[in-house]
């Protein structure tokens, strides 16, 4: 219901009522005369109570009517800008306008982004580019986000500013005087650039970036489970700065937060420079409104760093004077942070406190707010002022309405102008810092961060980003369409404000594993979505995402100056005495086992509790870079360190351990060693040999430095005494006839991969050969169905003998010689019978699985899966054998053996035989 000053608009300027006072002179004449009265003056012309100024239709919601003499009078006093239903119709032809220039404009720049290219074809083919879009949250929660219009606004924008020789400076300066005494010496000063091109202010950048890189502990970040995750202090402003906007309003029984959020992750778990000094996280509710928190959350963290003021200012007058005044606009709520700072400070317009106008979250606006046909017009606004007792209207800038009817039955109406003229806060204005065709300069970002400088970030919104739990993890640029099918594109453009920053060495926490996802560390985001999104309302936002899907960074410029506060909070509580180390002696770990230093020496320091710590193998290179916990926080069971090794050669090492807190290094020596254990073998297996007959001896062996102990197999040397004799086999299993009955022995020895041996020997009873030895088994193992090849070409099937102790994946097919044929598997277990009389037989196949960790089974469960099938040839398929179903994500590679029992006519002629045994990797019906 406004019209525009800022830019091209329909505002038609109703000009105040001037009334003259107008005198009456008397003059006295001698002889007692008189003189006439001059003539009255004209009445003047009515400018106000017009038929172009009359209201058509049923009055605005919301609306107050007062008489028309009040009416006019605040018109005239500047407190009222009339408006007719055509007003909003005009705002939007003319912000069309200048989003279609806007557009015009980068589209004939031949330098512009991707990113950008592909934001204005988008434009080209949508049907409006003027209203806001929305998404819903995976609680439910519906956020409205900056639209098409708005994104190409911003897109012009800061592609000028991007090429502004004055902005490029300005940044520079921003950072300079983040940059410690030593930096700053190794690049020019702010003061010799004046006048200089934009290149060689990049050439600056590219240099002070350079230095800062080598800058030890730039981020000043650290894990601190015992900082507060928000500052103490009450919110709002000093009783002094408490003043009432110039009209009499009610400040409402809104809210901009949803209540003290609690972070779980490293919002919680780091501290860092900002951490103390950002204001609570917000919520912007059902309203396009982010643009104007993270501008107000910026401001509030300023005051904090430079004033120690903790400021809850009001974004409901910020939005009011963008949306009503400065760039007017009733039925859009996107808008642009820098833009509103910038034409604050242009216009010296100080920002009030949040209890002068609270915010409205406008719970009552419909469900389809955000649909086509109903986005942009005042339906979009229907139920915005409901439950809200502050000045409101159905509108975006939700200024009140005031009305009036005049003697004729016409109605007239206006929207308040909402002037504070009180000390307030000032704003500050932004610089671009970077944008999506500029290069990312990392270290200046990290040292704005650390010197107290918080960023706004804009970017488009994907799904990985907007569900990420937290540590957002998903690059791709998707999003789900109406029909919950995921599709190329994004929800819409956000600005979030981007308060701190963790390396990845810095996530190396002490007792778990660094996260798996996310390049160049982690930027902590502080959102306007509430306290359900993300973590607590923050996000953690890798490096690499940022320099890749993100738009833009900007910063508020301000000087050098930082409170007391700020200066207290910032040092380093003990950081220059107490620093230890004990090397607690020599320590030794079995060979490829891995096991854990953390208990093998110790750190000390009287008042801190994690340091930097660092830990280096002269044979093995680095183990360890990050942070060491040193005085365990009550409680703190899950913040227990953790530094595993593996060593893979035998021998000993020397370990330097080095440990960094504050100004302090100290490192020390330990001694290492690495040792190899034999490895042991058993002999398997209770079936009753028979004198003259085939009998299988299996060996297992185990050693606790080999990953794949089936390397020894192929070292053991296999020995029997005559008359018996070893038939054949290879590995760990051997086919033995033995000539004599009785007690026999079988022999075994072997040796691992560093030299150590280890043997055994097997006492076996032979009974007297049998009446009937058949069925007899004359060979087994497990074979698989290759392909024959010459010259590169298919020419056959053939099969291929697997050893004991091999791998093999079941879930793999094989070469079938029908080429139109089904599918086969792979591996197939085989047997071959001397079975002279033509018996009938059946053949028992058992397939174990041994779980990989049985200490995690339930009590009594059992520690192998075991699968029987019957066939009546002397072969199986081994897909048979496959747990779960395809579907199933889990797969296992698990120890596993094939058993088989031969069933003759008469049982005490059945044989019992392990065909193979080794490893498979098999799809698991269950995580273990």
């Amino acid at each position: 219901m406004k019209d525009p000053v800022a830019h091209p608009s329909s505002r038609v300027s109703i000009t105040a009522l001037v009334l003259a006072a107008i005198g009456l002179l008397s003059a006295c004449g001698g002889g007692g005369g008189t003189t006439s009265p001059a003539p009255a003056a004209p009445a003047p012309d009515e400018t106000l109570f017009v038929p172009a100024n009359a209201w058509q239709g049923a009055t605005p919601a919301n609306a107050e009517f007062v008489a028309p003499d009040e009416f006019r009078r605040r018109q005239a006093a500047g407190e009222l800008v009339v408006v007719t239903p055509s007003t909003p119709q005009a705002q939007r032809a003319a912000r069309l306008a200048h989003i279609e220039a806007e557009r015009d404009f980068l589209e004939s720049q031949s330098d512009i982004s991707s990113d950008v290219r592909e934001l204005l074809a988008r434009a080209q083919a949508a049907s409006d580019v003027d209203g806001d879009t929305a998404t819903s949250l995976t609680n439910g929660k519906r956020v409205a986000l900056n639209g098409l219009g708005t994104r190409i606004e911003e897109a012009a924008r800061q592609y000028r500013l991007a090429r502004d020789p004055a902005n490029a400076l300005g940044v520079y300066g921003l950072s300079y005087n983040a940059a410690s005494d030593e930096v700053k010496a190794e690049v020019p000063a702010p003061a010799t650039l004046q006048g200089a091109t934009l290149e060689a202010i990049r050439l600056a950048t590219r240099q002070l970036d350079e230095a800062l890189a080598s800058t030890p502990d730039l981020d000043k970040t650290r894990l601190d489970p015992d900082a507060p995750v928000v500052p103490t202090a009450t919110a709002g402003l000093q009783a002094d700065r408490k003043h009432a906007l110039a009209i009499t309003l009610p400040p409402g029984n809104g809210s901009d937060n949803s209540g003290a959020c609690r972070p779980t992750g490293y919002a919680m778990r780091y501290w860092f420079p900002l951490r103390n000094f950002v204001s609570p996280v917000k919520d912007q509710a059902k309203r396009g409104t982010c643009w104007a928190f993270s501008a107000i959350g910026a401001v509030e963290s300023r005051e904090r760093v430079q004033n120690n003021n903790v400021v809850n200012l009001s974004e409901q007058f910020l939005i009011n004077k963008y949306k009503a005044d400065w760039f007017p606009s009733d039925f859009a709520d996107g808008g642009s942070p820098s833009a509103a700072l910038n034409t604050a400070v242009d216009r010296n317009q100080a920002l009030p406190d949040e209890t002068l106008w609270t915010y409205n979250p406008a719970a009552g606006r419909p469900a389809d707010a955000f649909q086509p046909g109903v986005v942009g017009t005042i339906a979009s606004y229907t139920g915005a002022c409901n439950g809200y007792t502050g000045g409101c209207s159905n509108s975006a800038h939700e200024g009140p309405g005031l009305c009036t009817k005049t003697g004729d039955d016409t109605t007239y109406c206006g929207v308040l102008e909402t002037e504070f003229n009180g000390p307030g806060v000032a704003a500050s204005r932004v610089r671009l810092v970077w944008s999506k065709d500029q290069t990312f300069n990392p270290y200046q970002v990290r040292a704005l961060l650390a010197s107290g400088v918080s960023l706004l970030a804009s970017f488009p919104v994907y799904e990985g980003l907007k569900g990420a739990p937290g540590i957002v993890s998903n690059y791709d640029k998707k999003r789900f369409d109406k029909d919950g099918m995921l599709v190329d594109g994004d929800y819409g453009a956000h600005v979030a404000q981007i308060v701190g920053f963790v390396t990845n060495e810095q996530l190396n926490v002490p007792g778990a594993p660094p996260p798996a996802v996310g390049g160049g560390g982690y930027f902590i985001l502080r959102n306007s979505w509430g306290c359900d999104a993300g973590d607590g309302g923050y996000f953690y936002v890798p490096g690499d995402y940022v320099t890749s899907l993100f738009t833009s960074l900007e910063a508020l410029d301000f000087d050098g100056r930082r409170s007391t506060r700020w200066n207290d909070d910032q040092v380093t509580p003990g950081g220059t005495a107490g620093l230890a180390i004990d090397a607690l002696g020599t320590a030794g770990f079995d060979l490829r086992v891995q096991g854990n230093l953390a208990g093998k020496f110790t750190v000390s320091h009287p008042t801190a509790n994690y340091v930097r710590l660092t830990v280096r193998s002269d044979i093995d290179g680095n183990l360890f870079d990050g942070q060491w916990l040193v005085n365990a926080p009550a409680g703190g069971a899950l913040f227990a360190n953790s530094l595993p090794v593996n060593f893979q050669t035998e021998g000993a090492r020397t370990l330097t351990i080095t440990a960094r807190y504050g100004t302090q290094t100290v490192a020390t020596i330990k001694r290492v060693v690495a040792f190899d254990s034999a490895p042991k073998i058993v002999f398997e297996g209770t079936a009753k040999p028979a004198q003259g007959e085939n009998f299988v001896v299996d060996a297992t062996v185990t050693d606790i430095n080999e990953v794949n102990p089936a390397g020894i197999c192929a070292t053991m040397v296999w020995a029997v005494t005559a008359p018996d004799v070893i038939v054949s086999g290879s590995g760990c299993s051997r086919v033995v006839r033995f000539g004599a009955t009785g007690n026999r022995t079988v022999s075994v020895s072997a040796n691992d991969a560093e030299g150590s041996s280890a043997s055994a020997s097997g006492s076996f009873d032979v009974s007297p050969p049998p009446v009937n030895p058949y069925p007899r088994i004359a060979s087994f193992g497990v074979v698989a169905r290759d392909y024959l090849r010459i010259s590169n070409q298919i020419a056959g099937c053939y099969n291929n003998s697997v050893a004991n102790n091999a791998l093999i994946d079941l879930r793999e097919l094989g070469c079938n010689r029908s080429i139109l044929g089904p599918d086969v598997s792979r591996y197939l277990a085989q047997l071959g019978i001397e079975n002279p009389a033509g018996e009938t037989l059946r053949y028992d196949w058992t397939y174990s699985d041994v779980y990989p960790n049985p200490a995690a089974l339930p009590p009594g469960a059992p520690t192998a899966r075991i699968l029987k099938v019957s066939t009546t040839t002397p072969s199986v398929d081994l897909d048979r054998f496959l747990f779960g179903s395809a579907g199933t994500s889990t797969l296992t590679t698990n120890t596993c053996t094939i058993d088989v029992l031969v069933n003759a006519p008469d049982p005490s002629r059945s044989k019992a035989l392990r065909v193979w045994s080794g490893r498979c990797i098999n799809i698991g019906d269950s995580v273990r």
